[in-house]
């Protein structure tokens, strides 16, 4: 293998391990941070909360609920402490500093009780949020938070309810029909046919880069990573309401794969198969290990973070497997130095110049004959 090839698998592995540990959890929505995949669903009841004007809906699969609040009413969410926490109306939306809620809720799974300056019977400190009377926040009511219920473990393949929730509100100070909803168990699926599906895209892309072909082999195969990578973003932007840089950073894998998807398109397009093995190396672990890996768990979770259909969510994540791995093997098969067989020759000793014996061999001498 000749240094320039040695560097450039140190580097693939290299960003593979970036790709693999760098981000935290990386059972997220192929980035850094985003809404997981689960087999839980978080529902408002229908009508839920009965006040004219007021719609409530969950967001992010049940990350947070957003309250719309149309009416000329002031509608109060309270607290886990029955505190005044959020509150919306003509003049915006606002959130009561002094609620151990503000600080509770900025993370989806509690770590530590909230700060000394929290103090639910204090009178409210209000802070505008917003100038739009609508309030989407994460309530630790509104899902499930516990291990895995008995329920769903003596009928793991069956619906269950596993819990009924409710958020009380204030409408103009006097207390209003509460916020109300379920939380379902939703079995998840088999991920196995789409797993075949990508050892199958694997083993067909690393038999056609070993023939006349190997060129389209890969521009396809590249094309495919594009497409897919868009689409895994589009339906992540759509599907999640946290801020463009939020989703920016959920999408930031996706990104990297897209990007070098194309530079690779490029090089494969203008150099030997030789000279773009290394980048498509790179490219496919990159794309195998960051975005493939990650979105495994959703080719068996019921409820998956995109607005693109759940069919299509899962065989995006086994183009990213499949091609992203078919990749990395074809090229790993043309990293030995150009010219050289697969097999090293076998090691010979260098033959010596032959001896005078050798090379003039002694004639036969007759015994003498008796003499007469």
């Amino acid at each position: 293998m000749t240094r320039t090839r040695g560097m450039a698998v140190l580097a693939a592995v290299a960003i593979a391990c970036v790709c693999a540990f760098g981000a935290p959890g990386r059972a997220d929505a192929h980035g850094v941070g985003g809404t997981k995949p689960r087999n839980y669903r978080t529902q408002v009841l229908p009508g839920s909360p009965g006040i004219p004007g007021v719609t409530v809906r969950s967001i992010d699969l049940g990350d947070r609920l957003e309250l719309t609040n149309r009416s000329a009413a002031t509608i109060t969410v309270l607290g886990y402490e029955g505190e005044p926490y959020l509150r919306i109306g003509p003049d915006g939306t606002f959130e009561n500093v002094r609620s151990p809620a503000t600080a509770i809720n900025k993370t989806v799974t509690p770590t530590g009780p909230p700060p000394a300056t929290a103090d639910p019977a204090a009178a409210p400190e209000w802070h505008k949020v917003s100038d739009a009377p609508v309030a989407r926040w994460h309530d630790h009511r509104a899902h499930w938070l516990g291990g895995e219920p008995a329920v769903v473990r003596n009928e793991p393949n069956q619906r269950h309810v596993v819990m009924r929730w409710n958020v009380p509100l204030l409408r103009d100070g006097a207390p209003a029909p509460a916020i109300e909803g379920t939380v379902t168990w939703i079995p998840p699926t088999s991920p196995w046919p789409w797993v075949l599906g990508a050892l199958a895209m694997t083993v067909t892309l690393t038999i056609l880069v070993r023939t006349r072909v190997w060129r389209a082999a890969w521009m396809v195969a590249l094309v495919g990573i594009a497409a897919s990578e868009i689409a895994a973003m589009i339906g992540t932007f759509q599907f999640s309401t946290a801020s463009f840089v939020q989703r920016g950073f959920a999408n930031v894998y996706n990104f990297a794969g897209l990007v070098l998807a194309i530079a690779t398109l490029a090089v494969v397009a203008r150099k030997t198969r030789s000279g773009a093995t290394p980048m498509v190396l790179v490219t496919g672990l990159v794309v195998f290990v960051g975005t493939g890996i990650p979105g495994f768990i959703e080719l068996s979770a019921s409820e998956l973070p995109t607005s693109l259909p759940t069919a299509i969510g899962r065989m995006l994540v086994m183009s990213a497997l499949g091609l992203g791995l078919g990749l990395a093997v074809g090229a790993a098969q043309f990293l030995r130095e150009p010219g050289t067989s697969a097999l090293a020759p076998a090691t010979t000793a260098p033959r010596t110049a032959p001896t005078e014996e050798e090379s003039c061999p002694s004639a036969e001498v007759s015994p003498p004959s008796p003499s007469a």
